[in-house]
């Protein structure tokens, strides 16, 4: 989003994996409705978001074997 007047709609990750791999896209806006609604959304989207914190990015056990097994079949998806 910028100036209320430009908008992106994508899923693209800024990976190597999206950006080379993948067939990804997104869409681009200017000076339509629609960014009024996209603009709706972002606002709706950062009002029910909260920063993490180290605590909560901290891995446990559990977290680093599920994530070790999670890298494991990433390649398959």
């Amino acid at each position: 989003m910028s100036d209320n007047n430009i908008a992106t709609v994508s899923t693209i990750n800024l990976d190597y994996r999206s950006l080379y791999l993948h067939f990804e896209c997104g869409t681009y806006f200017e000076d339509v409705e629609c960014i009024k609604d996209i603009k709706k959304d972002l606002e709706d989207t950062i009002e029910k978001s909260h920063e993490v914190s180290k605590k909560e990015a901290e891995s446990n056990l559990f977290k680093s074997i599920w994530q070790a097994l999670l890298r494991l079949v990433a390649p398959l998806m």
